[in-house]
């Protein structure tokens, strides 16, 4: 899971890039022949001309064929659309709708330390 605070960093094509180079160069084995990737239709960072031409680029480097896969808007729900709303429920549950202010918060609310 990638996640940084939504201030500190801009959430254009170029982290798009760099987290899908970064999964790729962790998890890339030569049985891996075919990668098919959901995302939103977000213009800024998947839907998006630099993204496009990355995974061309994967593809040819990692010698697989990649399926970028846009659902229906309105019909289909992509998994970080559920872990948002999972997490959504969980701080209004706990009441820290207020002080979730930092990332060791969040963290925590997710169980990831």
């Amino acid at each position: 899971m990638y996640y940084f605070l939504e201030g500190e960093f801009k959430k254009g094509s170029n982290s798009v890039c760099s987290f899908i180079h970064d999964v790729l160069k962790q998890l890339m084995s030569p049985e891996i022949k075919n990668i098919i990737i959901f995302s939103d239709s977000a213009g800024g960072q998947n839907h998006n001309y630099t993204v496009l031409k990355f995974l061309n680029y994967a593809s040819i480097f990692y010698k697989v064929k990649i399926t970028h896969v846009y659902p229906v808007r309105g019909h289909s729900f992509c998994e970080c659309d559920r872990n948002f709303a999972a997490f959504s429920k969980s701080i209004k549950k706990r009441n820290l709708l207020n002080t979730i202010m930092i990332i060791l918060s969040y963290l925590m609310v997710q169980n990831l330390l």
